[in-house]
């Protein structure tokens, strides 16, 4: 009988706790992700430890528990940075500023939403820099600084025909029909 190499084995499990994550199986996610995350930690490899901490991050704030995420998510983040890679740096900084704000601490989720503003702008990703002034913007309505957040969704809608991305477009109207209903003009 044929045993597969760890690593095959750890891969796979990685990609079963993201697809369960993604079928609203979060336990299952979690244990999973979580033998995954002592196997790569054991490995040294940094690079899988910040990806499996991001996917366990994401089944913990699924599952209610955004504090708990804060902590891989921060880690995650430190990881990215060290190792230069600009791209996931802004997935998870998006990531960590929306379980910041499903804490309630909307000052250090807006803090780290515009610090991924600067990563996504000097890595020339306009999509991610919209995604984070979208967030920010949320931000701002919940804080009650509806002009704020009316200024902030407008001017991303000026240029979300650029990235052609029908998601953010609904979500940034969404966004902004939401401000005017808790103005009382809607």
């Amino acid at each position: 009988e044929l045993a597969a190499p760890a690593a095959t084995i750890a891969e796979t499990r990685k990609e079963l706790g993201m697809t369960l994550s993604r079928t609203s199986a979060l336990s299952r996610s979690i244990e999973e992700l979580t033998t995954v995350l002592g196997f790569y930690e054991g490995q040294g490899d940094s690079y899988n430890i910040a990806q499996t901490s991001v996917e366990l991050a994401c089944s913990l704030g699924l599952g209610g528990r955004p504090s708990e995420a804060i902590g891989y998510l921060e880690r995650a983040r430190g990881i990215w940075d060290n190792l230069g890679n600009d791209n996931f740096l802004v997935q998870t900084m998006i990531a960590l500023g929306v379980n910041y704000y499903l804490t309630g601490d909307f000052s250090q989720s807006e803090a780290i939403l515009r610090q991924g503003v600067e990563v996504a702008s000097r890595a020339g990703n306009l999509k991610w820099e919209m995604y984070l002034w979208d967030s920010i913007a949320d931000i701002k309505r919940e804080e009650g600084s509806y002009q704020e957040a009316l200024d902030i969704y407008s001017s991303v809608l000026d240029q979300v025909w650029v990235v052609n991305d029908a998601f953010i477009a609904v979500e940034l109207m969404d966004g902004v029909a939401n401000t005017y209903r808790l103005m009382g003009q809607i």
